[in-house]
């Protein structure tokens, strides 16, 4: 798009940003991502469309995040929903709209939805997907109204936007037979965050498994109805959904197997409250996160710990547990992995 273009050329023109994220793609690919100092830039791509013509005018900006200094740059791009008259946002690691990188092909992304509502609410939904990220929202919104889905996502995007097109008066939009409260109002805008790409399996589940529990299950405004990464899908052996061998890791895998298995057991809740009530419990968190085949269990997890506050490095843990892979003790030492087990 031309107007990025350009935004990026005098980005570059100023400070040399853009070369420089070009030159970490070609030498690290999906790795670390770049990060400088001072304030985090932003390019803020803007797209409206013009009610006189019908054609969309874009505009694109650079400005500085000074409450996130020392991040890696982003490009936002702003929209508006002219059907339920609305802002939308999607979030982006600037690198990745870069050249140099490998093919994504084959390799896996963490999205993450939030849905803001007139209560003040912000509802939160994250997934793994191989494919679009967005394609995967729209698939959402297609379930959530023509399909009537009862997944917790599913039941909140549709009475939101059901209950924005009664307060704008579309009565005859909605579908026949739809009556349903919103229990958090109407939804008044929508923003979309590209966690992370270019994953392998094992980085986007442990991703996931870490961004859904810090954030969503068991939460107020959570909207994921099980655990997140390897922890959900031992959450689905448990609940008998999947039989052992399976392994769903995409999110839309998950979610046909768990509204299939609260369609045949509607008396078992539609929305996570028995499960969350369960994962309250510490002891179940642990038997649940450390359960799974070739996973640390929790005598290894806080000895990985004391070690590391002694001064032990990854490398000579790995030695002490004899363990295959010291990137999974980093991650452990980090907080990035395992962050329920005590």
């Amino acid at each position: 798009m031309e107007v990025l273009d350009t935004a990026l050329d005098g980005l570059d023109k100023k400070n040399r940003l853009t070369s420089k994220i070009l030159e970490h793609n070609r030498r690290n690919g999906f790795g670390p991502p770049p990060k400088f100092p001072g304030p985090t830039i932003i390019v803020v791509l803007e797209k409206r469309a013009r009610r006189d013509t019908g054609s969309t005018l874009s505009t694109a900006t650079v400005v500085g995040d000074k409450d996130k200094p020392g991040e890696s740059p982003g490009l936002h791009i702003l929209l508006h929903s002219p059907t339920l008259d609305i802002p939308q946002r999607v979030e982006i690691p600037l690198r990745l709209v870069l050249k140099g990188l490998p093919s994504f092909e084959s390799l896996y992304m963490v999205y993450l939805h939030v849905l803001k509502m007139s209560d003040g609410q912000n509802l939160v939904y994250y997934g793994i997907t191989k494919r679009g990220w967005m394609k995967r929202f729209m698939e959402h919104v297609a379930r959530s109204v023509r399909d009537d889905s009862p997944l917790l996502f599913h039941r909140s995007l549709r009475e939101g936007i059901l209950e924005r097109l009664r307060q704008r008066g579309m009565e005859q939009s909605l579908p026949a037979g739809v009556a349903s409260p919103s229990a958090h109002g109407e939804m008044i805008g929508n923003y979309h965050v590209l966690c992370g790409a270019g994953m392998t399996e094992e980085q986007a589940l442990e991703t996931e498994e870490y961004l859904v529990d810090k954030y969503s299950f068991g939460k107020a405004d959570g909207l994921n109805m099980i655990p997140g990464g390897k922890a959900g899908i031992q959450h689905l052996h448990k609940l008998k959904i999947i039989q052992a061998g399976q392994r769903p890791v995409l999110d839309d895998d998950r979610d046909a197997m768990l509204e299939m298995y609260v369609r045949a057991n509607p008396r078992k809740g539609i929305a996570n409250l028995r499960i969350a009530e369960h994962w309250k419990n510490p002891d179940y968190a642990v038997r649940v996160i450390c359960g799974a085949e070739a996973r640390f269990d929790r005598e290894e997890i806080l000895q990985i710990r004391a070690s590391a506050a002694a001064g032990a490095t990854a490398a000579d843990i790995q030695k002490e547990l004899d363990a295959n892979d010291p990137r999974r003790i980093r991650r452990v030492i980090d907080g990035k992995t395992y962050s329920r087990v005590r």
